[in-house]
């Protein structure tokens, strides 16, 4: 690309809406992020510096969906970081400024992005990075988000000779999962769910220095929690759908001749009351573990009162009930468990992650 290519292009790119400038922006660094991900040694300094690299090219993403004081500071703090270690790791680690060039991005509020991305195709052998970005130009800022980030053969050869003979972190595990299950969403066009990654985003400024295993550790609580969240989300559709149909059919209870079990009595409550004081935590500051396990037993509870009802029941019993949409009651919930399992299962995994 020639120098007043470059130029033109940095100015197209200044004139587009945030949103879309950033996203583009973004979208190029996930294309140059191996040289920032496959180290040579994996030292403490490798891992530091692909956290920072990953770090930012994450929250100059979210920055595209999210345009709240949180976001935009989050952006900004994450910019600073890689800033700071720019000049350490160009003299150290050469081959991996094209991906600081392109992380430089998530710091939009304090960073021109058109000059940075100008500044990157100078500094990126052939420009072959800057050149990638054009594949973007002619799609929708709405569509850039879910996009496949396609990698044209220049630069995946550029980037294969670069790699030889190192260590790919994403496929390491452990401390990297989430971050291979991140990159390889994005590159697919199937990014992970944006609200999980804003709330990636906003781990304080001081954990991400305390490297990958820390930020690890949060990420798993993180998503624990989401699913949880998610989970209880979707039970309470369930309950909903399943009292409407059972109002639809204009009864309280079948035949008198039908056995309730005790722990039944109360109808919906016995799921819902627990499962309140587990969405209660779910949406706390500061999560109570002993609440959260106390909420989670009682809903094993009502799940093993379920399957031990439904097996002392006749089939006609079973079947009545379930004729007379008893929704909480044991036949319903034993025959149809998922949803219920699928919470505590969920709760289980996120009281793990706390401890």
């Amino acid at each position: 690309m020639e120098n007043s290519d470059k130029a033109k292009f940095a100015a197209w790119l200044q004139s587009q809406p945030h949103e879309a400038s950033t996203a583009i922006g973004t979208r190029d660094a996930l294309r140059v992020l191996p040289f920032a991900t496959n180290v040579k040694n994996v030292d403490e300094d490798t891992e530091q510096f692909a956290l920072l690299i990953l770090r930012c090219i994450l929250t100059a993403g979210v920055a595209t969906q999210f345009r709240t004081p949180e976001v935009k500071k989050a952006a900004s703090l994450a910019g600073s970081a890689t800033e700071a270690i720019r000049s350490t790791f160009y003299a150290k680690y050469d081959p991996k400024r094209a991906a600081v060039f392109a992380a430089r991005i998530a710091a939009h509020d304090k960073i021109d992005s058109g000059a940075v991305l100008a500044e990157f195709a100078v500094r990126m052998p052939d420009s072959e990075a800057l050149d990638a970005a054009f594949l973007d130009m002619g799609l929708e800022p709405r569509n850039l988000r879910d996009a496949k980030v396609t990698v044209p053969n220049l630069l995946k050869n550029a980037i294969a000779s670069r790699m030889e003979d190192t260590t790919d972190l994403l496929v390491l595990g452990g401390s990297w999962d989430f971050w291979r299950r991140w990159y390889e969403g994005a590159m697919a066009g199937q990014p992970l769910d944006w609200e999980l990654q804003r709330r990636v985003a906003l781990i304080p400024d001081e954990d991400w220095k305390l490297g990958p295993e820390r930020i690890a550790e949060l990420i798993a609580e993180i998503e624990a929690r989401f699913a949880l969240e998610q989970r209880i989300a979707e039970l309470e559709a369930h309950l909903a759908e399943v009292q409407q149909a059972r109002l639809g059919i204009g009864g309280n209870f079948p035949p008198e001749g039908i056995e309730e079990a005790p722990v039944f009595k109360r109808g919906l409550e016995v799921i819902w009351e627990p499962l309140l004081e587990l969405k209660t935590e779910v949406e706390a500051k500061q999560p109570d573990p002993a609440k959260i396990e106390h909420s989670t037993s009682k809903l094993e509870a009502v799940l093993a009162a379920c399957v031990d009802w439904i097996g002392r029941k006749a089939d006609l019993a079973v079947d009545t009930s379930i004729k007379y949409g008893i929704p909480a009651a044991a036949g319903y919930f034993a025959l149809n468990p998922e949803k219920l399992s699928a919470v505590i299962e969920a709760a289980q995994l996120w009281l793990k992650s706390r401890l």
